[in-house]
């Protein structure tokens, strides 16, 4: 693994770690995005991601892409078909909630 510097097109200067034979092409920007929140996996192997979209929280999951409180009306419903992975998963999503509200708090 090797430490690089890389200019990001804006003029900002950041160290990346690469692995070994890992290379940046031209146009690459690192560190300018808005953060993502990654909860890890359900039961099933999905990823569940909150990131900022639009300047509110989004959540994705396989193919599914709602707001915060939605989310917990779809996995949190009595009638969800497997309580024990969408209890999961409301866990899941509070870790989410919670990482947001720290980063938009550090913001204010």
């Amino acid at each position: 693994m090797t430490i690089k510097k890389h200019t990001n097109p804006n003029g900002s200067i950041i160290e990346v770690r690469l692995g070994d034979g890992v290379q940046l092409g031209e146009g690459v920007q690192l560190g300018l995005g808005e953060p993502y929140w990654c909860a890890g996996r359900d039961l099933r192997g999905y990823e569940l991601i909150g990131n900022i979209e639009d300047g509110a929280l989004r959540i994705f999951m396989g193919c599914r892409k709602f707001t915060l409180p939605a989310a917990r009306a779809h996995w949190g419903d009595e009638f969800y078909p497997d309580r024990t992975r969408g209890d999961d998963i409301l866990r899941k999503l509070d870790y989410i909630e919670a990482s947001y509200a720290a980063y938009i708090s550090s913001k204010a």
